[in-house]
């Protein structure tokens, strides 16, 4: 029997489809693929895809260095997406409603804390870079 010590992702989506979106999302949600930190400008921590309704999480979150607080609301994040399309398939970025939903997540202050103070845990030995494009 093999223990791993990733987060479980679909446990993490389940509940939160159940706590945030009535259960109303069906979407898929996996590990992104691996990337290396050198000479990287900026990074992805999740993104949802509406056309196939798939969410991907980097795997950056499987090392254990990154808070649970951050990869639960970057899944929330993602979920926000997803639950937006849903309510209206024309909305595709961070507009007023989903900027509202984003933060009714309890723990949004407290990611958002973290992120901003650790923007360069991501990155290799480079200046300090801005995370432009955390989420899609």
């Amino acid at each position: 029997m093999t223990i791993s010590l990733e987060p479980d992702l679909q446990a993490i989506f389940d509940s939160f489809n159940s706590l945030y979106f009535d259960s109303t999302l069906n979407s898929e949600i996996r590990w992104g693929r691996k990337y290396s930190k050198a000479r990287r400008r900026t990074i992805r921590l999740g993104s949802y895809n509406f056309k196939n309704d798939v969410i991907r999480i980097n795997p950056v979150f499987a090392s254990g260095d990154i808070p649970d607080v951050v990869l639960r609301y970057v899944v929330y994040h993602e979920m926000a997406h997803a639950w937006c399309i849903k309510n209206d398939p024309q909305m595709r970025f961070h507009n007023g409603v989903f900027k509202q939903k984003e933060r009714a997540f309890p723990e949004y202050k407290q990611a958002q804390i973290w992120l901003n103070q650790n923007k360069t845990k991501f990155f290799a030995s480079t200046p300090a870079r801005s995370l432009w494009t955390l989420f899609r």
